[in-house]
């Protein structure tokens, strides 16, 4: 009886021995699997700050360029009409406009990101409407389409005319470096 007691002894300390194993072994796996995890987590965290940084650094790259673009022909549209008051001659204006068109399409067709440019007079100023409109269509081509008489609309109403940018002002930002609306 005594043998019996000891091989019971024995195979409960066996059955103890294996339990705290299998313990000890799920208790490791899930350390490990949790301190993968964290590593796994913070490697993707890194690698899409690392792509968000790009990305916003190459669109601010774009918008830069952009913007120096539209800089560049607002100068060169004040030096072409000096004074708005030239405007009013309608042979003076078919040719600046002529010759601004020719430009822009120039400029459009070497500066990544344009997607469409205008040139819209004051209809006060010129008593009508004059200029052009391009916009690109679904084959990435700039199509010229026609202006919008914005005097069809009221001057506050942004929905329907948009922005409205004076070429002989600065061109003014709000907090967040966008466009916004100036009044001559």
């Amino acid at each position: 009886m005594r043998a019996k007691k000891m091989r019971s002894l024995k195979s409960k300390i066996l059955l103890l021995i294996f339990l705290c194993t299998e313990i000890v072994t799920i208790a490791t796996a899930i350390v490990a699997f949790q301190a993968i995890s964290n590593v796994l987590n913070k490697d993707i965290e890194q690698k899409m700050n690392y792509l968000c940084q790009t990305k916003a650094l190459e669109a601010d790259e774009r918008f830069l360029r952009i913007e120096d673009t539209v800089d560049n022909v607002a100068t060169l549209i004040r030096n072409r009409i000096p004074s708005p008051k030239l405007l009013k001659d309608a042979a003076y204006r078919k040719s600046a406009v002529a010759d601004i068109d020719n430009f822009f399409r120039a400029i459009a067709q070497n500066t990544e990101g344009i997607v469409s440019f205008y040139i819209s007079f004051d209809p006060e100023l010129i008593d009508g409407i004059d200029g052009f409109l391009y916009s690109m269509n679904k084959k990435g081509l700039l199509d010229q389409v026609p202006l919008t008489d914005i005097r069809a609309y009221d001057k506050d109403d942004i929905e329907h005319v948009g922005l409205v940018l004076h070429s002989s002002s600065p061109r003014p930002r709000n907090l967040d470096g966008a466009i916004s609306k100036q009044k001559p």
